[in-house]
């Protein structure tokens, strides 16, 4: 009976840098694990600790289980980077923070998961002779070329890698575990602090000496210190040998012997400089030949740069697309230390600009932008509303509307007497739309406030629940009859109401959390759906690179010409910017966006202003 083989690597702990590979007591979970921080070898210890009584069930257990190490972490001071696998008898789940997840199955691999400074979970179907590889986020740094070395057999790869980290001037964060299914019982971790035969013993022995053979082999004339040492022991014995006594005079002795000494010198001077030019002619043309592709690479990540700060997705699709050659050009060029030296520090930086415009930020509370309750002392929010300089709160009671001027803070009050009870509004320049008993109209423009009634209620808004602007359109959403109603407004108020689903198959209404409309509208749900809408017509849209998917509450706020999308998930206590076309930009989280309400998108202030009772955040961009 086959049963889990761990093949694991860890490097050098240093003090404030501490790896390890740990496998929990049900021998279900394997995780590698590495602390950055004060203290990082006993906060490491206990973060073992912690991992080794995880409740092995289902991803769920484990994504909660990791959150609650992440956050000892934080409470720590210290960062982590982590890879895991829960294994169980049909399938795998793979995690990752700032880590990677390498798979080999039927001869291929290939990176199945990878996570800069974000949690990520995805689950699996099990294959027998699946060989997974776990990476902290410095060990893909160490070999970016990890990805095609895994097409080797583990023993020999193994004997590699440590090698080269023997090498590394710092590993304390390099932690790699190789997982796979075999007769043998796990290994011991291979750690660069165990005793030189503690480490041949656990290598395979007629490899390691082939190993040996070659660099002998090598030794001349390719490894110029060895060259060096040589030449010296030659200069040695002419230098001594002019110290030896002679028949003469001893001025002729001295003489004699400073000749030596300077004949000596001079040749150690040249040698050394021959040397340098050796070197520097062997880096230029490692690099010459590479600098076609490279040249290439190099200006398209300046221009991904250029256009960071206009068009942050863009760039970092185009950053993406560099550090996809640069592996291919690290893969092919494993025999040219000094250009691979390059490529390695090119591809740092390309990775480091990518994390640091696509990010999860962890901001803490709030500071509150305003108080309400300054206003009235139990003002409670229940919707917002924005134009360019103004914030619209209507109050829980549906019975006044409260205005903040965002530049001086300034409020003033609008009672929304004799119209029921207000519902939602909207706001369009200086016009306020309220549904209440109707549709309602509050007109800012002049001295004094002008109400207009719009519509007298009728089956169409009656039982609506949800109000939104777009152009010379107003969209309310009605549960009870199961369609979003589009009016138009003229001159003499509204046009009669159009049911403007054309397909609403498959939509549940009371499920229907809030609405957005740039030209699109865009529906949030109650189970995590973000559902676009053109024309009446449900379109294909799917959040991309999100490290964990909406499951539950949204809301959502957009400006029509902003190329965002802001969704509000309380349960997870996050905002999460994304692109109109699907893609990932940014997540904040904060404790404070727990009891959030509702949000709504200001392009001029380029932030989002959200609502937790009476606390107004605001929070940019």
């Amino acid at each position: 009976m086959s049963s889990l083989q761990v093949t694991p690597i860890t490097g050098l702990p240093q003090v404030n840098g501490w790896a390890q590979v740990i496998t929990h007591p049900s021998r279900a979970l394997t995780c590698v694990l590495s602390v950055i921080g004060k203290n990082a070898n006993s906060v490491g210890k206990t973060l073992a600790e912690q991992i080794s009584h995880f409740k092995v069930i289902n991803s769920a257990q484990l994504h909660n289980d990791l959150l609650d190490l992440l956050q000892s972490a934080r409470r720590e001071d210290c960062r982590l980077q982590l890879a895991c696998i829960l294994q169980s008898e049909d399938k795998n789940i793979i995690a990752t923070h700032s880590g990677s997840v390498f798979l080999r199955r039927q001869g291929r691999v290939g990176e199945i998961l990878s996570s800069q400074g974000n949690l990520k979970i995805i689950e699996g179907s099990k294959v027998s002779k699946d060989l997974f590889v776990l990476a902290t986020e410095q060990s893909t740094i160490i070999f970016p070329e990890l990805k095609i070395l895994l097409q080797r057999d583990t023993e020999s790869l193994v004997t590699q890698l440590v090698a080269e980290l023997q090498n590394q001037e710092n590993s304390s964060l390099s932690a790699l575990a190789w997982i796979e299914d075999g007769l043998v019982e796990p290994k011991e971790t291979i750690n660069l602090t165990d005793q030189p035969k503690k480490l041949l013993k656990q290598l395979n022995p007629k490899l390691f000496s082939q190993t040996i053979q070659k660099i002998k082999l090598l030794r001349w004339p390719k490894n110029p210190l060895f060259l060096v040492k040589k030449s010296w022991r030659k200069i040695k014995n002419i230098i001594t040998s002019g110290s030896k006594p002679r028949m003469g005079s001893l001025n002729q002795l001295s003489k004699r012997t400073n000749y030596n000494f300077w004949l000596g010198a001079g040749l150690i001077i040249v040698l050394l400089l021959s040397l340098i030019l050796w070197k520097k002619h062997q880096i230029n043309q490692e690099i010459q030949a590479l600098q076609p592709k490279l040249g290439e690479l190099e200006q398209q990540l300046e221009s991904a740069q250029s256009i960071a700060e206009n068009d942050p997705i863009m760039a970092r699709n185009d950053a993406k697309e560099v550090i996809k050659g640069l592996e291919d050009l690290i893969a092919g060029n494993q025999d040219k230390p000094q250009a691979l030296k390059r490529l390695k520090q090119n591809y740092q930086e390309a990775q480091d600009f990518v994390q640091s415009i696509t990010s999860t930020q962890l901001a803490g509370p709030l500071d509150p932008f305003f108080d309400l309750r300054l206003t009235e002392a139990d003002f409670v929010a229940q919707q917002i509303a924005l134009n360019e300089d103004t914030l619209f709160t209507l109050d829980a009671a549906g019975q006044k509307i409260v205005t903040l001027d965002l530049d001086t803070k300034q409020t003033t009050q609008i009672p929304l007497e004799n119209i029921g009870t207000a519902r939602a509004l909207a706001v369009s320049g200086e016009t306020i739309y309220v549904l209440a008993d109707g549709i309602y109209a509050y007109d800012l423009s002049g001295e004094t406030r002008q109400e207009t009634r719009l519509k007298e209620q009728g089956d169409s808004d009656r039982a609506g629940n949800l109000l939104g602007l777009f152009a010379t359109y107003l969209y309310i959403i009605n549960p009870e009859e199961r369609n979003i109603y589009r009016y138009l407004k003229n001159t003499e108020g509204l046009s009669e109401p159009i049911g403007w689903l054309v397909d609403k198959q498959n939509l549940e209404f009371n499920s229907i959390t809030d609405l957005a409309i740039d030209g699109d509208v865009w529906l949030t749900t109650k189970s995590g759906e973000l559902l676009k809408y053109t024309q009446g017509r449900p379109q294909n849209f799917t959040v991309n690179d999100l490290s964990i998917a909406f499951d539950s509450e949204l809301k959502i706020a957009t400006h029509p010409d902003s190329e965002y999308l802001f969704v509000l998930e309380r349960a997870r206590q996050r905002l999460v910017v994304l692109s109109k076309d699907g893609s990932f930009f940014k997540e904040i989280i904060s404790e404070s966006l727990a009891t959030v309400d509702t949000i709504a998108a200001s392009l001029s202030e380029n932030a989002v202003f959200a609502v937790s009772g009476s606390l107004v955040y605001k929070i940019s961009f």
